[in-house]
């Protein structure tokens, strides 16, 4: 009895059904992006940080995009000092998740890569609507100056008729699965630091209930 209970609500992401959803999305996402770097050949430059070391508020995303990750810290008993970390985070500083050292993580900055929110998956690879509603392409600054013709071939793809990410556009779905959680945006520390409440909160919950049926 009490080892069912425990399989049944040891995995706290069970309390979060829109999360299937949002990875959802990320997979839809992640499929445009890979045919925009298969087609132009755009792609971030070998261990770039430009996007990631701007001012934590310049990267705004919803608590509910940092639930995954909140919930994996969570469970693996690394929360705690994430939050203190958080907690004390200035305003203006660097995102915390940010991973300088180009050994440890070459293929980004973030050191939960896969967990990142939209934004950062964004950076780079989407486009915006222009006042006749088409899609403008918003290149990364560095890779326009090194490689210029990755943006002329992006362009040529839209042309043809082929769509790229728009962050508004991915926006509103992911604020749709949880208008609650995902409709309001924060400096990404500040996302964090409310996610790891958030889903603290619950986690409590849910091992409170634990002790009690077994």
């Amino acid at each position: 009895m009490g080892g069912s209970n425990i399989k049944k609500y040891s995995d706290i992401s069970e309390s979060f059904i829109p999360l299937d959803s949002l990875f959802e999305i990320y997979s839809e996402l992640d499929l445009k992006i890979e045919n925009i770097i298969n087609v132009s050949g755009l792609n971030c430059l070998p261990t770039c940080r430009y996007c990631c070391t701007t001012h934590s508020k310049n990267i705004e995303a919803s608590l509910f995009e940092m639930l995954p990750l909140s919930i994996r810290l969570w469970q693996f008993g690394e929360a705690e000092s994430w939050l203190k970390k958080a907690t004390l985070s200035d305003g203006d500083s660097k995102c915390i998740l940010l991973e300088e050292d180009v050994s440890v993580k070459p293929e980004g900055g973030c050191k939960f890569y896969s967990y990142r929110p939209l934004l950062c998956r964004l950076f780079g690879f989407s486009g915006k609507k222009d006042k006749n509603d088409k899609t403008q392409f918003s290149s990364c600054k560095l890779v326009k100056k090194m490689n210029p013709q990755f943006e002329i071939a992006v362009k040529r793809y839209i042309d043809s008729g082929n769509t790229i990410p728009v962050y508004s556009e991915f926006s509103q779905k992911v604020a749709g699965l949880n208008p609650y959680l995902a409709d309001k945006k924060y400096p990404i520390n500040i996302a964090f630091k409310k996610a790891l409440e958030y889903t603290g909160y619950r986690w409590d919950i849910i091992t409170r209930n634990i002790k009690k049926t077994v």
